[in-house]
């Protein structure tokens, strides 16, 4: 039986997230997933009394999420406030952004244990479709660091070895 290439697992904390459009939220990332993805079935009828599952459909891609610390001028958070206003309607207003502008590139670069960059995921056209709120809290005893979670659609993503 052959030994697998490496025994070493991959850590979650071994990660670099890149955002062409927002370079704010690059420095105080946390946390981000690599997004699932599904495609459709259906049941095939046979003579016999099983039918064959047969692929059928688009891919769907689940959402991309980035939780990140925010700054304390909410410069990063109202970056995302601002895209999600200016690629809609927003209070009856022009959409402002060309189609070209709704959307950036994003990369998620995996390292391994010595931090050496293993695999590269590229998003292509990626842009906001929800942003948390921040939650104040005075009955807290402690100072704590505000947090907030943005999830993008986009188009897909490519998975690389480096």
């Amino acid at each position: 039986m052959p030994s697998p290439e490496t025994h070493n697992p991959l850590l979650i904390n071994y990660f670099e997230f890149s955002l062409k459009k927002i370079p704010n939220i690059v420095y105080f990332c946390q946390a981000a997933n690599l997004p699932g993805m599904e495609f459709g079935e259906v049941d095939q009828p046979t003579i016999f009394s099983h039918p064959i599952k047969v692929p059928v459909g688009a891919v769907r891609f689940e959402p991309l999420l980035i939780s990140f610390k925010v700054d304390e001028n909410l410069n990063n958070w109202l970056e995302i406030h601002n895209w999600i206003k200016d690629n809609c309607n927003y209070q009856g207003n022009d959409i402002k952004n060309s189609y070209e502008n709704q959307a950036s590139d994003a990369t998620l670069l995996i390292t391994n244990s010595t931090y050496k960059p293993k695999i590269k995921v590229n998003f292509r056209r990626i842009f906001p479709t929800k942003l948390s709120g921040i939650q104040f809290n005075t009955v807290t005893p402690d100072s704590m660091e505000a947090t907030a979670t943005v999830a993008f659609s986009y188009t897909d993503y490519i998975v690389e070895r480096i």
